[in-house]
Parts: C-alpha cells; structure tokens; sequence
C-alpha cells in the first residue's frame, strides 16, 4: 500500500483529497500545526504528523519513508505580503530541500498551486499552460514563486504541477459569502461581469490524485477546471436558484467596491489580521476573465470533471442548510 503525505489535509480541498487517496488505496500521513483544526479528519485512518513549514527541522519526519507527496498547504489570505511569501513560496521551498535531503526515493510530489499563478486572461480566452504567467495580486505571486521553487527542484525531485480554477464545494468557506448574498435575494453585478472557470472540489481532487500516479504528469504543469465557466452574475443567478430564491440585480460600481476594499484593508492593518477582501481582490474581481482550459489534463492523465455546476451548486447549497451555514 502506498503511502502518501498530505500538507493542508485540513483545509478545504486538502480533506477532499485525502479521502479519494484513501478510495485510490493510500495510506495517508497529514502534516498538521500544534494549532491546527484536525476534526474535518475525524473518521479517517490519517496518521498525523507534527511540523510546520516555516520549521524545515519539523519537514524531515514527515516526509521520511512516503512515496507521494501532495503539497496543499498555503495562505490564501494574509495582512501583510511577506506572510504569503513565506509560506506559499519558501514553505514549499523548504518542504522540496527536506525531499531532496531526506527521500531519495520519492515517487513524485505534487504542488497544487493556483490559476492565480498564472493571472487573469486579458482577452477573455480561457488560459493554456503555454500561456506566459502574469499574476497580478500578492497571493498569486507567492503561488508563482512556489512554482519557480518546485521547477528549480525539478532534475531533483519528481514534480508536477496542478493549477486549480475557482473551487467550490461542501465545507467551503471562500465562496459562502455568495450564497448568503443570494439568500437574501441579492446578484451583485460587477462591471463587465468577469468569466470564472469553476470546478467541483471532488472533481479537482480526483485529478490531483491521478496526477500524482500517472507517468505522463512527471514535470507537466496542468490546470484544472470543471466542465463550465460563468460570468459572476450568471454564477449569482445559478446559486439563488439553487436556494430556492429569487436575485434582484444590484450592479455595483467600481468606486464603491474600491471604498469597501480600503475600509477592509485599513481594518486588517490595525487589527494585524488578514480579511476576506481587500484592494487586490477588488482589482481581480474586475478582470476580464479568470478562466482555464482543462485540455491538456484531459488527453495526457485522463482527467475528467464529472459535476456540472449545476448540480455541483445544489448540492453545495443544501450542505451549507444542513450545517447551519445558512
């Protein structure tokens, strides 16, 4: 039975993937912090191990004797940018020297970055991985430089990349606010309605997994998205129907966007903790398009996005009612 370490098997996406390692035959080993919350695990056979990636004496225990290492572990929301520099790019520079130095057999390790690595499409046209990266917002940078740390290992250290669209899903967090938007009957429409390429977390972590045994992903970089992409208004609509409810368009203007992200922003430096929205989200939720084409995954690994969104906005929908979420 092979085994697997998981960082960020806590997370959202991170409990996804270590249940389909477990369908796929794993035995899994989590990298967890003192701190960390480990009851989304609670049930599953994981060992967990202590460590953290800012302390690389903590790194070589846990990736002492694995065979696979999936590296989900990341700040998707900091006060300050050094805090995503730290983690995103030089936690997993420490995590690919403690590789290096202390499993030479590794069979592959597996970043999941981000679409935010690669930035938004300018002209509207889903990204390709022969697309130049251009992120545009401190967590997309650090997620870039997380790459760069894993291709500079890449003659060492059996790699490939996976870049992930928006994710959404039970458990989810990032995306609730916009379901609780749309209980209360609101679409907020956002100047020319940027396209989103989404994706199911079970569909991503599926891919993820598959990416870490199958031979033709060693040194590929895929994204990976579901089978649709929206516009953030159509998105709006899909989810109120999903409620039950009915979205009253309310178009938003750049300028009242801009003044809530500086109220945020100005909050997060005096209370020196990150917030959900900030000046660079703002700027991003602007952007023409933040969409992926899925097309090389597909041919080379065989990945397959199954949920619609559809469904997948249904079924997230009564997750959040069932857990008082909503």
């Amino acid at each position: 039975m092979p085994l697997s370490l998981v960082t960020g098997g806590t997370g959202f996406i991170g409990r996804y993937v270590v249940q389909e390692l477990h369908r796929a035959g794993h035995e899994v080993r989590c990298l967890v912090r003192a701190t960390s919350d480990t009851s989304g695990l609670a049930g599953l056979p994981v060992h967990l191990t202590r460590g953290d990636l800012t302390d690389p004496n903590t790194l070589n225990t846990a990736v002492a004797g694995v065979d696979n290492v999936f590296h989900l572990a990341g700040v998707i929301r900091a006060w300050r940018a050094a805090d995503y520099e730290s983690i995103n790019g030089g936690g997993t520079l420490r995590l690919l020297q403690a590789c290096e130095r202390g499993n030479p057999t590794l069979r592959r390790f597996v970043l999941v970055s981000s679409v935010a690595a690669a930035g938004p499409s300018p002209d509207g046209r889903p990204l390709t991985e022969a697309d130049p990266e251009h992120p545009s917002s401190e967590y997309g940078r650090s997620k870039r430089a997380g790459e760069l740390a894993a291709l500079a290992y890449a003659d060492r250290v059996p790699l490939t990349i996976i870049r992930p669209s928006v994710v959404y899903g039970p458990g989810d967090r990032a995306t609730l606010p916009l379901f609780r938007l749309a209980n209360l009957g609101l679409c907020p429409i956002l100047g020319d309605d940027a396209r989103l390429s989404l994706v199911h977390a079970s569909d991503v972590a599926r891919g993820i997994v598959i990416s870490g045994m199958h031979p033709a992903a060693l040194g590929r970089t895929y994204f990976m998205s579901g089978p649709e992409a929206a516009t953030i208004g159509e998105l709006m609509r899909m989810i109120a129907s999903a409620l039950g409810r009915r979205a009253l368009p309310v178009r938003l203007p750049y300028l009242v966007t801009w003044s809530a992200a500086c109220f945020f922003e100005a909050c997060s430096l005096i209370l020196r903790r990150p917030v959900l929205f900030d000046r660079q989200k703002a700027r991003d939720m602007y952007r023409t398009a933040w969409c992926c084409d899925s097309t090389l995954a597909m041919q080379e690994i065989g990945y397959e996005p199954r949920v619609s969104l559809t469904e997948g906005l249904r079924e997230t929908a009564l997750w959040y009612k069932q857990h008082g979420w909503l």
